[in-house]
């Protein structure tokens, strides 16, 4: 105990010691200082707070208030302020130690936020620095910012105040805002409103001084003050005179036009913004315009003289220029005139003395008026030449007389004395003509002018004309020589003395056959007789006077010869079907001729001789350019070889008769120049084609050709094809005739005869027959898969009048419904495997294990197959796959069933699938084919009692058809929807029936030999489909046998279309409706063998299908005539009206998985169908 005491009391001691250690060593905490000292009464200020001792703290307060912060250090705190009221308040640190004593260093003062309110405020216009009284409310502020600025201003901020200074020239509204800070923050925005006061304008000014009109006038009256300069000066009312205008600075200047006394008054405007600009306008305003004074010169005016050129100008000096001039009273000389501008000028026609007054008036109406009197002086009249030139009789002459110093014009007369006969004098002055006669003649000429007033006035002149006798010649010196029996013509000529001429023979004789004309001096005829004249020719003209006429001669002698006969090379053109005559002495000299010779033959045609006139004759082949020669005959000789150039034509000769054959409504073409002889061809014309209804015929231009020979001529240019295109439904004998023709001829018509064969009967082509059949077969193999996989789904609902969801394509996972460990119980592996299912109860199968035995004996198979009974999936199609899985009957009040089930469903969802492959030949088909047709199906059933089951499912279906061995295809695609529903009136018996409605879609391709082309196609088309089947099912222990019977209806429309791509050779098929109806009578069994990895179920099946309808004909015709309707059918050919279909097959079932294999096969149909489903499932 003692011991226990002492324990006791030391441990107190310790204790003791320790917590006055502590005390000893407790320092609190102290503040040094606090940043910012200030903040918002809202709080949320960061405040730096330094001090010692900052250790394990466990609160900070803002006076009272305890604030959240962060411990930088031992000596440092970040603390964020509280709320709190406006003042001063001490921040205090606290620790285990205590709490820091307060101090002028810890203090932290709340401020609230000031508030700015709006102004309004006035200031004078043009005014500087006008302080604003601010609205301060709230917490004292610091300092004042403008926030927006003035937008006619300056708001400048100092401290708490602002001035404000408007823009030069403003006046009206403004306005910015303002914002107050303190330690709390910056207040919110407030408006000052500025009003800038207008502005008061000045304007007074004296009246204008006196203006002169005429005279430029200036002065300023841009006397405004008190507003916004520059200032603009209108004029507010009144008139200024006319010239005189006010500028916008103010200036009045101009000249004034008129006299007079003018009020008015002007309007200054500053340059003001805002509300202005501002205006005043002045007192009325008086301008006098004092009238000019005007001065003409000169005084007196120079003296003119009759027929000489005057002229003077007026000036004037004062008033407004310009100045017009005008006589105002008497009349001024004849021939002058005063213009406008004032030019006295023009040439005086008369004399005299004349007064007259002239007034000058400016342009504003003011004149002045000056007299004058003018003496006008007589002219002297002259004349020239003083001497005139002499003349020759028979030679023109001409003179012209001129005066001068008086008024013109000017008339002339020969006042004494005689011109010669055939000289005249005109009234102008001209003496002119042709002298007849020759001598000396004396003749006095006056001129007279046209000056009036004192005139007219006159000046003589005397002359004398000397007319000298003429020198007569004759031209031409010498004659050319003449020709024998050529004709002559040569004409002398006269020159000298006066005309007309006479010609004469004054000595000698003329050549024989050639005569002078007297008058025309014209030696002209045919010579007669060769040899040598001579002879002189005498001239004499019809001058008149002293010695006339006057006469000269001249001798001449000519000698008369024969020539050699020469002609020009000839050229003709003629068809070389006829003669053309050459004329030989045409163009020719040297007549008379004697005769032609042909000195060259041609190379190709023939010539004859007949007088002068050749006839050259062609081949009937003869083309192109053919040349000979001949010479001209007469008595001095043959002429040189004259060339001849024939150009032949050849007239064109068409091949007479050709035979082509085509097909209907295939075009054929044949070069019609090919053989033809005539060319080169300019053109082909169709004349008739025969019968009118067998087609038509065009021309077109074809390569060019060359010559085949030197000698036979074909096309050398253009060649030209006919082609003949049949009409569509033309069959037979065809004619068309043509002609061919070149550039100088036509040839007779020739012929094309044309055999057009009608077109193949297409339905009894084997890839056409085949197509047909292929899309007729596939698009009832489309409503037999999806009837099928309906009927296998049917099947899997006789047993307890449902089945569970399912998947006979792919891989199905385990489902949910099997628990594993509810089943490890079972030592059976079917109905392991039946638990795993969740079709029946552990429970269920534990008694059924136990009523079957659970060792290997008799009662295990009746176990595994009552396992499988639970979970047969039923995978027969009806329709002869043999993969019949049946359930056995499971109906209310039939053996077990009347134990709950409470794995039901009543809902279930499923797919099913077949791939069908398989050939056909029948003798209806000529073209076998082979096909692979795949149907896949998805639907969903609802149990609506044990009896009945309704279903929805969806189909699609693919098929591919290879026809015959040409590349003949067709590929479809069907999508559908039915309706199906099973109802079992007694646990072994059923009604099963489906309904359907599907769509079709064909694309074709088909080999069309003619074309060695494809035709491809494309159709649509829909389809219903229907069956309704019963039967009986029995099962024992191992064995499932059920007959059955089906009736099955599908009708498939397939809608027409037109192929492409084949040409003529396309087709066009019509609509077309494929019924079939079919009964079935089949019988399905199945047995049930356990192993040792599984249930193993063997199967088979066999069924009778039978006809009950005809084939179905699909109408055809040429896609071009398919207008018409049909033209051609082509019968369906089904796979038989009586068919056999056997089915085998076997399914091994293990502990989660089901695997199946199982193989169809079709007879009597002409050819064979298969069918192979490979199956993999798990329950799900």
């Amino acid at each position: 105990m003692a011991r226990v005491f002492r324990r006791w009391l030391g441990t107190i001691l310790a204790l003791w010691l320790m917590a006055v250690a502590q005390l000893a060593w407790a320092v609190p905490p102290t503040v040094t200082s606090i940043s910012p000292s200030s903040g918002s009464a809202a709080g949320g200020t960061i405040v730096t707070i330094i001090g010692t001792d900052f250790t394990g703290i466990p609160d900070v307060r803002f006076g009272a208030t305890s604030a959240s912060f962060v411990v930088g250090s031992s000596t440092n705190i970040t603390a964020t302020a509280p709320p709190g009221a406006a003042g001063t308040v001490d921040v205090t640190v606290t620790t285990a130690d205590g709490t820091s004593a307060i101090s002028a260093a810890d203090r932290f003062t709340y401020v609230t936020l000031p508030t700015a309110g709006a102004v309004s405020a006035t200031v004078a216009y043009g005014s500087t620095n006008n302080p604003i009284t601010l609205n301060l409310t709230g917490g004292a502020a610091t300092s004042v910012a403008v926030a927006t600025g003035a937008s006619h201003g300056t708001a400048t901020p100092s401290g708490t105040t602002i001035t404000y200074t408007p823009t030069a020239g403003y006046a009206g509204p403004d306005s910015f805002t303002y914002t107050a800070t303190n330690g709390a923050g910056t207040s919110a925005p407030a408006t000052v409103t500025v009003t800038v006061s207008a502005p008061t304008i000045s304007y007074a000014l004296p009246s204008p001084t006196a203006a002169t009109a005429g005279v430029p006038h200036s002065q300023s009256l841009a006397m405004a003050s008190g507003g916004a300069a520059p200032y603009t000066y209108t004029l507010a009312s009144g008139a200024l005179p006319s010239g005189i205008s006010l500028a916008s600075n103010g200036t009045l200047a101009g000249t004034a036009t008129s006299a007079g006394t003018y009020v008015f008054t002007v309007k200054a405007t500053d340059s003001s913004t805002g509300v202005g600009p501002f205006s005043k306008t002045s007192s009325p305003l008086t301008l006098s315009v004092l009238p000019p004074t005007l001065s003409m010169s000169p005084s007196t005016l120079p003296t003119p003289v009759v027929a000489i050129a005057y002229s003077q100008t007026m000036s004037t000096s004062g008033g407004t220029a310009p100045y017009s001039y005008a006589v105002t009273s008497g009349t001024l000389p004849s021939g002058l005139a005063l213009s406008p501008s004032g030019v006295l000028a023009g040439t005086p026609t008369g004399g005299g003395a004349v007064a007259f007054s002239i007034t000058a008036t400016d342009t504003a109406g003011f004149s002045t008026t000056q007299s004058y009197v003018m003496t006008v002086g007589v002219p002297m009249v002259t004349m020239s030449p003083t001497a005139v030139p002499n003349g020759t009789v028979g030679a023109p002459y001409n003179q012209v007389l001129t005066a001068g110093g008086g008024t013109a014009p000017y008339t002339y007369a020969v006042t004494s004395g005689a011109l010669p006969a055939g000289v005249t004098l005109s009234p102008a002055g001209l003496l002119s003509g042709t002298p007849t006669a020759s001598g000396a003649f004396n003749v006095t000429v006056t001129a007279t002018d046209s000056s009036t007033g004192g005139g007219p006035y006159t000046g003589s002149r005397p002359y004398t004309l000397i007319v000298g006798t003429p020198t007569l010649t004759l031209s031409p010196a010498t004659l050319p020589t003449p020709t024998f029996g050529t004709a002559y013509s040569q004409t002398l000529t006269g020159a000298g003395g006066v005309a007309p001429y006479t010609f004469s023979i004054s000595a000698g004789t003329l050549p024989p056959g050639l005569s002078l004309n007297a008058s025309t001096g014209v030696l002209s005829g045919t010579p007669t007789t060769p040899g040598a004249s001579t002879f002189t020719v005498k001239i004499m003209d019809s001058s008149t006077g002293v010695g006339a006429p006057f006469t000269t001669t001249r001798s001449f002698t000519l000698a008369t010869a024969q020539t050699i006969p020469t002609a020009p090379p000839v050229a003709v053109t003629t068809a070389s079907n006829g003669p053309v005559t050459i004329h030989a002495a045409a163009n020719a000299t040297g007549a008379p001729f004697s005769g032609v010779t042909i000195t060259t033959p041609p190379a190709s045609g023939s010539v004859v001789v007949n007088g002068l006139d050749i006839v050259y004759t062609p081949t009937p082949t003869t083309s192109g350019a053919v040349t000979f020669a001949y010479a001209l005959n007469n008595s001095a000789g043959a002429s040189a070889p004259v060339t001849v150039t024939v150009n032949v034509n050849a007239v064109p000769i068409a091949v007479a008769q050709r035979q082509l054959s085509t097909l209907a409504n295939r075009p054929v073409s044949v070069d019609v120049t090919e053989g033809a002889t005539g060319g080169p061809f300019t053109g082909v014309t169709i004349v008739s084609v025969t019968p009118a209804n067998a087609g038509s015929a065009t021309v077109a231009a074809s390569a060019a050709k060359s010559p085949a020979s030197a000698d036979k001529q074909v096309a050398a240019a253009a060649g030209y094809t006919v082609t003949f295109t049949p009409a569509a439904a033309f069959s037979g004998a065809a004619v068309v005739t043509y002609t061919l023709s070149n550039a100088i001829a036509t040839s007779s018509p020739a012929v094309l005869e044309l055999s057009v064969a009608a077109r193949r009967d297409p339905s009894t082509d084997p890839d056409v027959s085949g197509l047909i059949n292929a899309q007729i077969q596939a698009a009832r193999r489309f409503a037999t898969a999806q009837l099928s996989n309906y009927n296998q789904r049917l099947e899997q609902l006789h047993g307890k009048g449902r089945a569970p969801s399912g998947n006979q394509i792919t891989v199905q996972m385990p489902r949910t419904e099997g628990d594993t460990r509810r089943c490890e119980s079972e030592q059976n592996l079917t109905a392991r495997d039946a638990c795993l299912r969740g079709v029946l109860p552990a429970s269920r199968l534990a008694d059924t294990g136990r009523r079957g035995g659970m060792d290997r004996g008799a009662g295990s198979r009746e176990a595994a197959v009552a396992a499988e009974a639970g979970a047969g999936d039923g995978t027969g199609d009806g329709t002869g796959d043999g993969t019949g899985e049946g359930t056995a009957p499971d109906l209310p009040n039939a053996g077990a069933a009347s134990t709950p089930d409470n794995d039901d469903i009543r809902l279930a969802f499923w797919t099913a699938g077949t791939v069908d492959f398989g050939f056909a030949n029948t003798t209806a088909q000529r073209s076998g084919f082979r096909f692979t047709t795949g149907g896949v199906t998805a639907g969903a059933d609802y149990r609506f009692s044990d009896e009945f089951t309704l279903g929805l499912g969806f189909g699609y279906g693919r098929d591919s058809t290879d026809v015959g061995a040409s590349g003949t295809q067709s590929k479809a695609d069907a999508f559908s929807v039915a309706l199906y529903g099973s109802y079992r009136p007694k646990p072994s018996l059923f009604i099963d029936g489906v309904a359907g409605y599907g769509s079709l879609n064909f694309d074709s391709r088909r080999w069309v030999g003619d074309e060695s082309a494809f035709a491809y196609g494309s159709r649509d088309g829909h389809q219903v489909f229907a069956s309704v089947s019963t039967g009986y099912e029995y099962r024992d222990s191992a064995w499932l046998v059920s007959p059955y019977g089906r009736l099955s209806v599908s009708e498939s429309t397939l809608d027409r279309y037109s192929e492409t791509g084949a040409g003529f050779s396309s087709l066009t098929y019509f609509g077309q409706t494929v019924t079939a109806v079919s009964g079935t009578l089949g019988l399905r069994t199945e047995y049930a063998q356990p192993t040792r990895w599984g249930l193993f179920l063997p199967f088979a099946r066999v069924e009778f299908q039978h006809d009950f309808n005809g084939q179905s004909g699909a109408g055809l015709a040429y896609a071009d005539l398919a207008g018409a309707g049909p033209a051609y059918t082509v019968n369906g050919s089904p796979y038989g009206r009586d068919r056999v279909q056997v089915g085998l097959g076997a399914k091994l079932r293990t502990r989660s998985m089901r695997f199946g294999l199982d193989y169809n096969v079709m007879f009597g149909m002409g050819g064979l169908q298969q069918g192979v489903r490979l199956t993999l499932a798990a329950p799900f």
